[in-house]
C-alpha cells in the first residue's frame, strides 16, 4: 500500500465548478447545414453498407448536400457578434 499523508478534514479544499451555461439554440439554417453535412455522406455509407443500388442523381445530391453544408457552416463563421476593438484576454 503506497504511503499517503493524512490531511485533516478542516484543511481539505474541494473545488466545485459552476454548472456550464446552456448551449446556444441553433437557427433553422444552421440545423439544415449540419444535417446536410452529415446526412449526405451518411446516406451514401448506409446505402453502400446495405448493398443498395444508388442512382447517379442520389449520389450527386448527397455530395452536393455535403459541399453545401460545409460551405454554409464556413461562411457563417464570421457572423458572430464580436467587438472589433477587442485585443483578446485581459490579464
Amino acid at each position: 500500500m503506497p504511503f499517503r499523508q493524512h490531511i485533516p478534514a478542516e484543511h481539505e479544499e474541494h473545488f466545485i465548478p459552476e454548472p456550464p451555461p446552456p448551449l446556444p439554440k441553433l437557427d433553422p439554417l444552421a440545423k439544415a447545414s449540419w444535417l446536410a453535412l452529415f446526412g449526405g455522406p451518411g446516406y451514401l455509407l448506409l446505402a453502400t453498407a446495405l448493398g443498395w443500388s444508388i442512382p447517379g442523381i442520389a449520389v450527386f445530391c448527397a455530395v452536393a448536400a455535403f459541399v453545401a453544408g460545409v460551405a454554409l457552416l464556413v461562411f457563417r463563421l464570421n457572423d458572430s457578434d464580436r467587438d472589433d476593438d477587442d485585443n483578446g484576454a485581459v490579464v
